[in-house]
């Protein structure tokens, strides 16, 4: 009996593997998810890596620019995961660019005013 024991526990902990692994499609699995979200980053990273090139500010060939394109990704990112209704639509980029750029220079501009 206490070989049964083992089985039983054993089949459980086989079962808890399959749902912990990375090439789980079952929809229960975590690692859905995280796929899920890797998907969602890489079509917005898509669109931000083209969002304003002309503009030395989003210029990623410059470290400033590259830690914008960063800062605007993780906000399009949390906006989707919040608004699932909604996610993350082409051109979000465009909109949010000039709005993040105006914070940026307002927060600029209260640095050398202080």
């Amino acid at each position: 009996m206490a070989h049964a024991g083992a089985g039983a526990a054993s089949g459980s902990a086989e079962s808890d593997a399959v749902v912990d692994d990375p090439l789980s499609t079952a929809p229960d699995s975590k690692w859905v998810e995280w796929h899920a979200d890797e998907e969602l980053r890489t079509e917005i990273q898509k669109d931000v890596d083209r969002t304003l090139p002309d503009y030395s500010f989003f210029n990623k060939e410059q470290e400033a620019g590259r830690l914008h394109h960063a800062a605007i990704s993780r906000v399009l990112f949390v906006y989707a995961k919040l608004n699932p209704g909604i996610r993350y639509v082409q051109g979000m980029n465009e909109v949010l660019a000039p709005i993040y750029y105006v914070f940026c220079l307002e927060l600029e501009w209260a640095r050398k005013a202080s």
